[in-house]
């Protein structure tokens, strides 16, 4: 089966986003979901800022619809993907360095806001 004119051509017809490869089967929203920081109202936000149809399937966006996407999702006010897990990885550093309570519990595993532990969380406990 040929591929329209301008279909995007990456490895097995998929496109790499903040280093995470979408899988060109799905619809563009859905697969956009894939991605750390990125529900499908956030999904749809980009799509309409990017003016492209949520249906779309990955694997036939064409190189000007991509490029849009792109420009969309580098002008997004939110953070994604890297920069979301750097900030969660420096927030339990910083509870770590000051020895706060919650900063040892989540160490240990152990629940952090108050949850009962007798009875219940026993998978969280044992490993």
């Amino acid at each position: 089966m040929a591929s329209p004119k301008g279909a995007l051509t990456i490895t097995s017809s998929r496109l790499r986003l903040e280093g995470v490869l979408l899988p060109s089967s799905q619809h563009i929203k859905h697969a956009l979901t894939n991605l750390k920081g990125i529900q499908h109202g956030r999904a749809s936000i980009l799509l309409l800022r990017a003016r492209l149809n949520p249906k779309r399937r990955v694997g036939l966006l064409t190189n000007e619809q991509v490029k849009q996407l792109r420009t969309s999702f580098s002008n997004a006010s939110f953070s994604t993907e890297n920069v979301l897990m750097r900030s969660f990885f420096l927030s339990k550093q910083r509870l770590y360095e000051a020895r706060l309570i919650r900063g040892v519990r989540l160490r240990r595993r152990l629940t952090n806001r108050g949850q009962r532990t007798k009875n219940n969380n026993k998978t969280i406990k044992r490993f």
